[in-house]
């Protein structure tokens, strides 16, 4: 996983250079973890931890399908470079007849650009 964290920001280096830049994804670590650090190293950030507005939702994406049980452990994320400003984070729980589409639970942010300096 960290191999992956490195050849992404090595990647969004190569390719975007100063655009802004969305990442997201099911990265399958948790943010204790070396690769979500390196990630972060690059310079990106984190959109649940410089989102405007408390963010909505549990704190855990990945539900494995259970519905009874709060997810724990948050492997989905969305990571923007400098130049994009979150303004809503939530990471929505919505089901049908008590069952997920899914073994993740979506994230979602309300972004907008930032003015180039």
């Amino acid at each position: 996983r960290l191999k992956s964290a490195t050849l992404i920001n090595k990647k969004i280096t190569e390719i975007v250079k100063s655009t802004p830049v969305f990442v997201l994804g099911d990265f399958n670590f948790i943010p204790e973890s070396d690769a979500y650090i390196e990630i972060l190293n690059y310079g990106l950030n984190d959109a649940k931890l410089i989102t405007k507005n408390k963010p909505y939702g549990p704190n855990g994406t990945f539900n494995r399908f259970n519905y009874k049980v709060l997810p724990k452990y948050r492997i989905d994320y969305i990571y923007v470079s400098k130049r994009i400003e979150i303004l809503k984070y939530g990471v929505l729980t919505d089901s049908y007849e008590l069952k997920f589409p899914s073994d993740h639970l979506p994230v979602l942010v309300t972004a907008k650009f930032k003015k180039k300096q």
